[in-house]
C-alpha cells in the first residue's frame, strides 16, 4: 500500500522470508514497511525478512485485533489489507519478544513470565520440527 492508501499489490505467496522478501521487493521497493501480527512463526520471519534488508515490525495481535474489529467483511485477505492500513498510518507499536515476557512479568509476576515465555518458544520449536527449516544462527548477535 502507497502512502495515500492505494493497494500496490494484492496475492498469495508461500509463508517463508525468501519468497515474500522476493515479491515486496517487486512491487514495493526496498523503502517498504512490513507488519507481522505475534504468532508461532513470526521470529522466524521477521529475523529472515530483515535479513534480506526489509524494514519490518513485529506488530501485538490483541491491538491489531482491536483495529481490525471495524471491518466489515472478515476474511484473511481483508486482513492482510488492514494490516497495511494499520502500516501505513501508524496505529501500532511495535513488539519485541522481550518486552512481551517483561509486560507479562508486570502484569503477572516472573513465575508466569517465565512459563509464558518458554511456551512461546516451545511453539516456535515445534513449528520448526513440523515444517522441517532447520535452525540458522546469525553469524552476528541480535541486538538487544
Amino acid at each position: 500500500m502507497d502512502e495515500q492508501g492505494h493497494r500496490l499489490w494484492r496475492g498469495v505467496c508461500t509463508t517463508h522470508p525468501d519468497p515474500i522478501a522476493t515479491r515486496v521487493l517487486r512491487h514495493a521497493g526496498e523503502d517498504a514497511k512490513i507488519g507481522i501480527e505475534t504468532g508461532s512463526m513470526t521470529p522466524w520471519l521477521v529475523h529472515g525478512l530483515r535479513a534480506a534488508g526489509l524494514d519490518v515490525a513485529c506488530l501485538d495481535a490483541r491491538r491489531v485485533k482491536a483495529a481490525l474489529r471495524m471491518r466489515l467483511n472478515k476474511t484473511d485477505e481483508n486482513d492482510a489489507e488492514g494490516l497495511a492500513q494499520v502500516m501505513r498510518t501508524g496505529w501500532y507499536r511495535p513488539l519485541h519478544l522481550k518486552t512481551w515476557a517483561e509486560a507479562i512479568e508486570q502484569r503477572s509476576g516472573p513465575g508466569k513470565a517465565r512459563v509464558a515465555l518458554a511456551r512461546k518458544l516451545a511453539v516456535l520449536l515445534h513449528s520448526m520440527w513440523r515444517s522441517g527449516q532447520p535452525f540458522r544462527c546469525p553469524s552476528q548477535p541480535m541486538p538487544a
